[in-house]
């Protein structure tokens, strides 16, 4: 599923989709999830009974069970500034990329400003929320048991964390990649503390 440059796509509240294996969500455009507190708009496996009801008619047991890793994720190229996931879901996802048998995160920001507002990230393969470059926001989003970390971004990456949380993950804390930091930054999230992947080195005239 992929929604080309220059286009929108919109998810009403209460919307449930259901990806099969091996499927992803790539947005180059503009990908609009508009879910509210009593009805978010829900992403999971297609085993996932709990909502949207029995897809195969086969119950939720044994191999019926959904599990972290049946589907890949949502990734947010470049382009993909104006998109605002609000009120959105997102169950079971991260499974292993078998383009380059690599791990895949639930929600992967490429590069861009999008923004992400209440949303739940639940039982995923891999880490949670992974931001490589840009400048989105990132609101009221809460990971809870994530097979890595729940949030993973690099230094080139400088998002707007507001309210951010966590859980019953495998690792926890906010993960950052170490390396030069050449500009300004302030890190004020008291929720869950850094965690430097390698050295930090601040490069001349940088306040951290």
């Amino acid at each position: 599923w992929s929604i080309a440059t220059g286009t929108t796509f919109n998810l009403a509240a209460g919307v449930v989709v259901k990806p099969g294996p091996g499927d992803f969500i790539s947005v180059s455009g503009s990908l609009n999830v508009n879910g509210t507190g009593e009805a978010p708009v829900v992403i999971t496996s297609q085993k996932d009974d709990t909502v949207g009801g029995d897809t195969f008619h086969d119950g939720n047991t044994d191999a019926a069970a959904p599990a972290p890793g049946d589907w890949e994720g949502i990734y947010l190229e470049p382009g993909s500034d104006a998109s605002v996931l609000q009120g959105l879901e997102v169950r079971y996802a991260g499974m292993t990329n078998p383009r380059n048998n690599s791990f895949v995160d639930a929600i992967l920001i490429r590069n861009g400003s999008p923004t992400l507002r209440d949303v739940r990230i639940r039982d995923v393969a891999s880490h949670g929320l992974r931001i490589l470059n840009g400048r989105p926001t990132v609101e009221r989003v809460d990971v809870q048991r994530a097979g890595g970390v729940p949030f993973y971004f690099t230094l080139a990456a400088n998002p707007i964390l507001t309210a951010v949380t966590a859980s019953n993950n495998r690792t926890e804390g906010l993960w950052i990649d170490g390396g030069a930091l050449t500009e300004n930054r302030v890190w004020a999230v008291t929720s869950m503390p850094y965690q430097i992947t390698t050295n930090l080195r601040l490069g001349t005239g940088a306040t951290l």
